[in-house]
């Protein structure tokens, strides 16, 4: 018995150069089809000649678009950075500002004045559901019920081309466009209060924003306005 050498694999039969070029003249939108194998072409130089195909302009042309795309990425994300510093920063400066408060009254000068520059904002006013017309100066009173009726069960609301509520912005109601309205629970044995900033900007403020630098502060107010009340 004669012994036979094992074969090798026999190794798969590559197309033609001219297979290849029937194949695309046959499907000519492969390439648009199979955009990631441009990346691995290698263009051919630039040809003046009628009927040549210049893939190099191609290539050039597509990753100018992916670098025009990126850049406008970038300068979308270092905006929003920026926008997104910028509003922790008067964030914190608000809270700090209202922590140092020993009374209700001042707290609600510095939400009615304060607030206005250190936010940016319009309008801003601390109002509370009691019956009548608060004795405090800069503190606004709301019916019973209206903190419900605007928010239902949200803690936060923020609303965006607008017209001011007259309630909450007496005569600034005309300068807001947008507002944001942070509900203020000061416990059980205190009023129902509200945190209202209003803005001229008809999206200054918006549903589609974060909510978590608001509800940050709305903590820090509620600490201070709890102990207000217990020291008036």
């Amino acid at each position: 018995m004669t012994n036979s050498e094992p074969r090798s694999p026999a190794k798969p039969r590559q197309p033609s150069a001219k297979s290849v070029a029937e194949f695309l003249a046959a499907n000519p939108s492969f390439l648009v089809d199979h955009p990631e194998l441009v990346g691995v072409l290698a263009p051919p130089s630039q040809s003046g000649l009628d009927g040549v195909l210049d893939m190099q302009q191609f290539m050039i042309e597509r990753l100018q678009a992916e670098l025009r795309d990126l850049r406008s990425s970038q300068r979308d994300l270092l905006s929003a950075s920026r926008v997104n510093l910028s509003s922790q920063e008067r964030i914190h400066a608000a809270v700090l500002a209202v922590i140092e408060a020993r009374t209700l009254e001042d707290i609600g000068r510095i939400v009615a004045e304060d607030y206005r520059s250190i936010l940016d904002v319009s309008t801003s006013a601390l109002c509370f559901e009691e019956p009548g017309q608060s004795r405090l100066h800069n503190i606004i009173s709301l019916n019973p019920g209206t903190i419900r009726q605007m928010m239902g069960d949200r803690s936060i609301l923020l609303r965006h081309d607008i017209a001011g509520d007259e309630r909450l912005y007496g005569g600034g109601a005309g300068k807001v466009r947008s507002d944001a309205l942070v509900h203020l629970n000061v416990g059980k044995d205190g009023p129902n209060g509200l945190l209202a900033l209003g803005s001229l900007e008809p999206d200054r403020f918006h549903p589609g924003q974060g909510t978590e630098l608001l509800g940050f502060m709305a903590r820090a107010i509620t600490g201070s306005l709890r102990a207000g009340l217990n020291a008036a």
